[in-house]
């Protein structure tokens, strides 16, 4: 395989980390790269981008890293925050759109009084009413806005979350030889995507959260056989 046509993130990554291409595979690539700090950041980068370590070696001079991907999944599909949709709508569960229509249908009426009966109410209490709409629609706004920017649809969390536990299942098959502690810590991500999982599908999952346990679940690859 010709040194273009690898993966021209891959490329600039290790040049980025003081690192030259010794040798190149289609799933495969040997690295060489002088000791310095940049080494231990590299292996990071490269487990994030669904690379994991086979080998490492060393002289007086050089660190050798030996990348390379699982069977059965491509690069491509590695990444879960490419895979991740941008969040676009707030759906609020149930119980939100309960009580948000109380409140508007409390709102309403409370406007009409007013509207059609002003001497109905005192100064105090027409203030006191003021103060109630702009205490909803400062809540309203405000949490429209955090679940804009900050939140997925119930749609597309259940997209996110199919892939990641289709991630997960993948992964898992590849890995051997996992430390107790690792698998307690695989386990226990898995875990609470399940007792939270309706909260989750209520509120949309959180696009960090999400990203911060693929890249876990990415590290175990460390622990595989070279000779798998």
């Amino acid at each position: 395989m010709k040194l273009d046509k690898i993966n021209q993130e891959i490329k600039t990554i290790i040049e980025q980390h003081d690192g030259s291409i010794g040798a190149w595979g289609t799933k495969e690539i040997l690295v060489t790269v002088k000791e310095s700090y940049y080494t231990e950041n590299l292996v990071k980068v490269m487990e994030s981008k669904g690379w994991y370590l086979k080998e490492e070696e060393s002289n007086e001079e050089n660190l050798f890293f030996h990348f390379g991907i699982p069977d059965k999944i491509e690069p491509e599909q590695l990444p879960l925050h490419e895979s991740i949709p941008s969040a676009t709508q707030w759906t609020p569960c149930l119980s939100q759109r309960i009580v948000i229509s109380i409140l508007i249908i409390i709102l309403i009426y409370l406007s009409f009084l007013m509207w059609t009966n002003q001497n109905m109410f005192s100064s105090d209490n027409k203030l006191l009413i003021r103060l109630l709409f702009s205490t909803f629609f400062v809540y309203l706004i405000s949490n429209l806005l955090k679940r804009y920017f900050w939140r997925l649809s119930i749609e597309e969390s259940e997209i996110v979350i199919e892939k990641i536990f289709q991630n997960i299942r993948l992964q898992f098959n590849q890995i051997k030889n996992i430390t107790n502690e690792e698998e307690k810590n695989m386990t226990r991500s898995i875990t609470i995507l399940l007792k939270n999982g309706n909260k989750i599908l209520c509120e949309g999952l959180n696009r960090k959260d999400a990203i911060e346990i693929k890249l876990k679940l990415n590290t175990l690859r460390s622990y595989k056989t070279n000779d798998e």
